[in-house]
């Protein structure tokens, strides 16, 4: 993933991965567990468990955000957004200077881009929108077109795209092309960081064949080449930049999601203009 020009890796709230991640110039986001949609409408871990992971790690420069939790759903939990600011002012708490990130999807119940609840609940929001479904041998991009449309309608000023690079029943692999098409219609909509999902995800349902990046030497060429064509490189977390330049918009988180045992992969650049193979994004 590094050699690809991703240079940050999801992992766990655990100095004995974090150290690792940095010995490679990477940075980590780091998941502090699940929020549990209806009926439960709360997080899995409670604020003393959270506060007994972050203690020990706050402050560590290969830190580059606190992922609270993933795809919360407000039709079902009308306080979702309240709690998820509560769980992110604990976590700015005891680290000073964190970032704080979830994930919204498109779509929950029937309900489209219901993204102005979530504004202000975290300090970055990334948004999943997956263009290409089994179903259609072409990709829907404009549904990328729609959900900036919400996002910029919805006030939101700091927030990660999820571009798709994975399989399962429902969603199948894009191909290079349809990879490059993702992050053109993303180009200029203000993101400050991206996800790429996954370098290796596999579903829970048997019946649902994932598949690996290792298998797709195209794909991962591609993403190689948006990441070099996008951003900058990061300073490695050895060296302890500034709190400024952790928290500014300016800086592009880069994210290939890898399902591991202990956690999954992504990074981060400085943002600049995207021009590759006779066209600008």
């Amino acid at each position: 993933m590094a050699e690809s020009g991703f240079n940050s890796v999801m992992t766990g709230p655990y100095r004995e991965l974090l150290s690792p991640i940095a010995a490679q110039g990477l940075r980590g986001v780091v998941w502090l567990g699940n929020f549990i949609n209806a009926p439960t409408c709360n997080f899995e871990k409670s604020d003393a468990t959270v506060t007994k992971l972050v203690a020990p790690i706050a402050g560590n420069p290969a830190v580059l955000a606190y992922y609270l939790g993933d795809e919360p759903h407000v039709s079902e939990c009308p306080k979702a957004p309240l709690l998820f600011k509560k769980r992110s002012d604990l976590v700015h708490a005891l680290d000073h200077g964190s970032q704080t990130f979830t994930v919204i999807q498109a779509s929950e119940n029937g309900i489209a881009h219901d993204y102005a609840p979530w504004t202000g609940s975290v300090d970055i929001i990334g948004f999943d929108v997956y263009p290409c479904a089994r179903a259609s041998a072409t990709c829907n991009f404009g549904a990328i077109d729609s959900a900036i449309q919400a996002i910029r309608n919805a006030g939101v000023k700091q927030y990660w795209a999820v571009l798709q690079d994975f399989q399962d029943c429902y969603y199948r692999l894009p191909t290079p092309q349809e990879i490059e098409a993702q992050f053109d219609h993303w180009a200029g909509s203000g993101i400050s960081g991206y996800f790429v999902f996954s370098w290796n995800y596999q579903s829970a349902d048997p019946k649902c064949v994932g598949t690996t990046l290792d298998s797709h030497p195209d794909n991962i060429d591609e993403l190689k080449h948006e990441n070099a064509v996008s951003f900058f490189r990061l300073p490695a977390a050895q060296s302890s930049p500034e709190p400024s330049v952790l928290t500014s918009a300016r800086w592009l988180a880069i994210l290939a999601l890898v399902v591991i045992a202990v956690g999954i992969a992504l990074g981060v650049k400085r943002a600049r203009s995207r021009r590759h193979a006779g066209h600008d994004g």
